[in-house]
């Protein structure tokens, strides 16, 4: 049969058709998979690096009670008794399971819990002591230890100790379980493939949060060396592997902690990934077929195809937000100081900074109080460094109490202070520093049932306003510190102006 020109053009016209609407399909599929990849890669860098904080600070406590705790044993074996049984009552139980020291030939000396430390055999106590004794002054993280007392799983947290003369004595060490890790992991949802696993850069596996596995399957597992982690001398990295411990195939990011050898993975599985990106190709297959053979039903199907693509798009937008959401809560422990709830050093200067640059803009004027504790040194060596870090939580909820919703009370760093005062002049400021300073000076603190604590704290006030400009926010800053010095030159416990507002 000839065909007319009406029907070739309607032939030519409907391949034509055909092969631009594959090409739109797949050209649409393949962008689909690289936008649902790069949107995954972000997310998941986002959250390894929000579980490096999260752990970074975790360890950082840990260290800085090894320090303290050696410190004690330094001073005595019954004081550091003492010491170890007070430190449940000052909010460390929920971190770990024993306290122990170890002689330089392997001997139990100490074990608060008499049962972790005691769980080790002889040959693995001496194992211990010869991986730390090559070690510099620096916290050791051994791989977990299978307690046989106990049946569960430890790590090891230990610094050395020295005697009098410098030679090595022992060690001392805290045994915490996994589960300080690994329940946190598991309180962020990352689908039921997913994997959040923290290893030691001796490739063993120190705890894992997973869906496919128990918690504390893989603890103590050593991973093959040929992990890009630990071949690579590269800080952090995402790339694709089947997992060695369940056989899950996941996009994986990890990043390693500047200040501690451990690396913290998130692992993604493809197919949690890549599910609705799959099911969308599925529907373009079909959709596709469907127009091809009958191109008369296609606008009828592509309305329908759009209808089911905003529907997948909006579910992508709803676990964005999910993420973000989680993002934002752990940006909060970031920004936090563990110690005393407030802001912290970080949180205070880009507050600082803000109210600075608004204060320059509309002249309006800006106050900051240096605070400092008074004998605080005294403190620590009379009651411990425990009393002396519940007297620092003290001093902050009555700061926080003595200012204005809109002002900021932050931890500056050991035992200083600063408040921001937004809209503030030398008088307001004033009366707020003294309401603080005599707010803390009538507090008491109790340390045991017959003994009390009293503390008070030197202020200095630096205001900037019309006649006092600053260049920038350090000398603002630097300003309060100055007055600050001077009221510890003053006697302690009273209030010193910028020198541009003394009389």
């Amino acid at each position: 049969m000839e065909l007319n020109k009406k029907n070739l053009f309607l032939i030519i016209s409907c391949l034509l058709n055909i092969i631009g609407l594959w090409t739109a399909l797949v050209m649409q599929t393949r962008h689909d998979f690289f936008q649902t990849k790069t949107s995954a890669e972000t997310n998941i860098f986002n959250l390894t690096k929000a579980f490096e904080e999260h752990v970074n600070s975790s360890v950082k406590d840990i260290d800085r009670l090894l320090l303290n705790l050696r410190y004690e044993y330094r001073e005595g074996a019954e004081h550091f008794k003492v010491e170890t049984k007070q430190i449940k009552e000052f909010g460390y139980d929920n971190i770990l399971s024993d306290i122990s020291v170890i002689g330089r030939d392997g001997s139990l000396l100490f074990s608060e819990a008499n049962a972790t430390i005691q769980g080790l055999e002889l040959a693995e106590r001496k194992e211990l002591l010869r991986s730390i004794e090559i070690k510099n002054d620096t916290l050791f993280i051994s791989k977990p230890f299978f307690n046989k007392l106990s049946n569960r799983w430890s790590i090891q947290f230990s610094r050395k100790l020295f005697n009098t003369n410098g030679s090595f004595a022992g060690i001392i060490i805290i045994s915490v379980p996994p589960a300080i890790f690994s329940d946190f992991f598991q309180s962020v949802d990352i689908g039921h493939k997913g994997a959040v696993t923290l290893f030691g850069t001796d490739r063993y596996i120190l705890a894992r949060a997973s869906g496919v596995k128990k918690i504390d399957s893989a603890t103590g597992i050593p991973v093959s060396d040929d992990h890009p982690f630990i071949k690579s001398k590269i800080h952090s990295g995402i790339y694709t592997a089947k997992s060695a411990v369940d056989g899950v195939l996941r996009l994986s990011s990890f990043r390693k902690l500047q200040n501690y050898p451990l690396i913290v993975q998130v692992g993604l599985s493809e197919e949690d990934v890549f599910n609705h990106a799959s099911i969308r190709r599925s529907s373009i297959l079909v959709i596709g077929s469907i127009i091809s053979v009958a191109l008369f039903g296609a606008l009828v199907i592509l309305i329908s195809f759009e209808k089911k693509q905003q529907r997948l798009l909006e579910e992508v937008s709803r676990r964005d937000e999910q993420l973000q959401s989680t993002l934002t809560e752990l940006e909060h422990l970031v920004t936090t100081d563990a110690l005393t709830g407030l802001p912290n050093r970080r949180s205070f200067f880009s507050r600082a900074q803000t109210e600075f640059i608004r204060s320059n803009r509309y002249e309006r004027p800006l106050s900051l109080v240096m605070i400092d504790v008074d004998h605080f040194k005294d403190v620590n060596d009379k009651h411990g460094h425990l009393v002396g870090d519940a007297a620092l939580r003290h001093i902050a909820e009555i700061m926080k109490s003595c200012v204005r919703e809109s002002d900021m009370v932050a931890r500056y760093g050991g035992e200083e202070f600063v408040i921001i005062l937004p809209e503030t002049d030398p008088a307001g400021s004033k009366f707020i520093a003294e309401r603080v300073r005599s707010e803390i000076e009538l507090s008491r603190m109790k340390v045991d049932k017959k003994s009390e604590l009293r503390m008070t704290v030197s202020l200095g006030i630096a205001c900037m306003s019309t006649e006092n400009q600053f260049s920038d926010i350090d000398k603002l800053l630097q300003e309060a510190d100055d007055a600050m010095y001077r009221s510890k030159l003053s006697g302690r416990n009273c209030i010193s102006m910028s020198g541009v507002y003394q009389t």
